[in-house]
């Protein structure tokens, strides 16, 4: 095992946030291909987005091919950014995806490795 899958296993992960909506995958071409290489319980990149225009909390959600999903939602991503710029280890974990009319509800988990 390398270092790094070592250090991984030894950590602790505590679940923070179970089962959230993945905010702006309406503005995702693609999505559906996207999700549909994307198995239950695959890691997901969390990328802080400190430029962002829109939202200065703002994090992007990539698949492991650097693919973008969308964002953590907004009523919950303040206190994720300032963990992430803390230095704190967070990952998102692939849980669902829901056709909604023509919307597609991709639903993950955020862990705090500690």
């Amino acid at each position: 095992m390398h270092d790094v899958e070592q250090k991984v296993s030894a950590q602790k992960r505590v679940c923070i946030i179970d089962g959230t909506s993945i905010a702006g995958t309406g503005r995702i071409e693609g999505i559906n291909d996207i999700v549909s290489n994307i198995e239950r319980g695959d890691r997901l990149q969390l990328i802080r987005d400190k430029d962002n225009y829109f939202d200065e909390w703002a994090i992007k959600i990539a698949d492991n091919l650097g693919n973008r999903l969308g964002f953590i939602s907004c009523d919950r991503n303040e206190i994720l950014s300032r963990m992430m710029d803390a230095g704190f280890e967070l990952e998102a974990i692939f849980d669902d995806s829901i056709e909604r009319d023509g919307w597609t509800d991709v639903r993950i988990k955020v862990l705090l490795y500690a």
